[in-house]
């Protein structure tokens, strides 16, 4: 059903604006992700 084809670009290749759509390393994605999701924890509590 589903397939990744590894020759389609991603729409931060393709889009490439430099603000809005810029291709980015695998791991600066997740920091940015965990960061996100982690920042609010002090706030909002256990």
């Amino acid at each position: 059903m589903l397939a990744v084809d590894p020759t389609r670009m991603t729409p931060a290749v393709r889009h490439n604006d430099g603000l809005d759509y810029v291709p980015t390393d695998k791991k600066v994605l997740f920091g940015h992700h965990f960061a996100a999701i982690a920042g609010a924890g002090p706030l909002v509590g256990p």
